[in-house]
């Protein structure tokens, strides 16, 4: 099984994460949590492309229940070898650290998953095709969860060859 990731984060250091979606290949089983509370001093591109996109509510999760919440949904997918993909080595740094628990002691296992970043130009550049084929997703572009579907469109388009 391979899971598509994206990662929202407020500061330039990249260490304050927003939000987290994981898609999988076929596009049946998601992840969505954003960070409760968020970052106070975000950059100015987060404080204003990114949280106007975000969800909230049932969405919105303190550290612990978004760890956990994060955890059971990998869990749910046992049986199946957890490939993760994303296009940037950060957003598997702000997944290991939401899984670790943000660095208090979160109880229970973390579960195993093996990292594989994107770094084909044709992958990406297919990315940006998803934006120019779906105006509504570009509209909500750095949304995690909008970005984490591109980069599986994307990516099933260049290495298999096919669009869902």
């Amino acid at each position: 099984m391979r899971l598509y990731l994206d990662t929202e984060w407020a500061d330039p250091e990249a260490t304050q994460l927003v939000s987290l979606a994981l898609v999988d290949s076929t596009n049946r089983y998601n992840y969505y949590c954003e960070i409760d509370p968020l970052p106070q001093q975000p950059t100015e591109f987060v404080r204003d492309r990114v949280y106007p996109l975000l969800q909230r509510g049932l969405w919105a999760k303190d550290q612990r229940k978004f760890c956990l919440s994060l955890r059971n949904f990998l869990d749910r997918l046992k049986g199946s070898p957890r490939l993760i993909l994303a296009d940037h080595p950060t957003d598997f740094s702000l997944l290991r650290f939401a899984l670790a628990g943000f660095g208090s002691n979160v109880p229970g296992p973390v579960p195993e998953w093996t990292p594989i970043e994107v770094t084909q130009g044709d992958v990406l550049g297919h990315r940006e095709l998803y934006f120019d084929r779906h105006p509504e997703a570009r509209a909500r572009r750095h949304h995690a969860s909008v970005d984490a579907e591109a980069l599986r469109w994307a990516f099933e388009y260049v290495i298999e060859g096919t669009m869902r």
